[in-house]
């Protein structure tokens, strides 16, 4: 696999589909309103070079083919932490293929290593347990457990922050 951050000229059908897709954003935040195509353009644009927000595609090397997205963001240069590390694998026929954890365990190292974090954290929902699974595998711990923060189908529930610094 490889990353690369995203461009405008990424934001394919197929990509669209998936942001769109329920079983795919059933815990991403775009379930809630949808979005088109020119917003996404818009989105990678606006972090093309943003050095606080990492957006990079998840890609196949043997194919070129774009799987899914990791997101590195909110990330505080002087204190030197991101606030939040997310990831959605969207072609679902390469779900529980291990393809998430290495892209976390990849974005984790490019954090401590190129970008020069201390902390990262992720925040999971507490039903989402192949989120936590990934997340354990890649080393992070829970920090803590917001109360009944998230939505998800109808209800709320509880929010788990995941955390790993640089020294663990």
């Amino acid at each position: 696999m490889y990353y690369r951050r995203l461009t405008p000229a990424d934001v394919t059908n197929t990509y669209h589909g998936w942001l769109n897709d329920p079983k795919v954003n059933e815990y991403l935040e775009t379930r809630f309103r949808g979005v088109t195509k020119a917003e996404m353009r818009d989105f990678a644009a606006a972090h093309a070079f943003d050095v606080t927000h990492y957006l990079l595609g998840i890609f196949l090397i043997s194919r070129r083919e774009h799987i899914g997205n990791i997101t590195l963001s909110h990330i505080n240069l002087d204190h030197l932490y991101s606030e939040n590390l997310s990831y959605f694998i969207g072609d679902k026929s390469r779900w529980n293929q291990g393809y998430a954890t290495e892209a976390v365990r990849r974005i984790t190292e490019f954090g401590f290593d190129t970008v020069g974090l201390l902390r990262i954290e992720a925040g999971a929902h507490a039903s989402h347990a192949a989120t936590i699974r990934v997340l354990e595998k890649s080393g992070y711990h829970l920090e803590n457990t917001c109360k009944r923060k998230m939505k998800h189908m109808g209800a709320y529930e509880d929010q788990l922050i995941y955390v790993r610094f640089k020294d663990d």
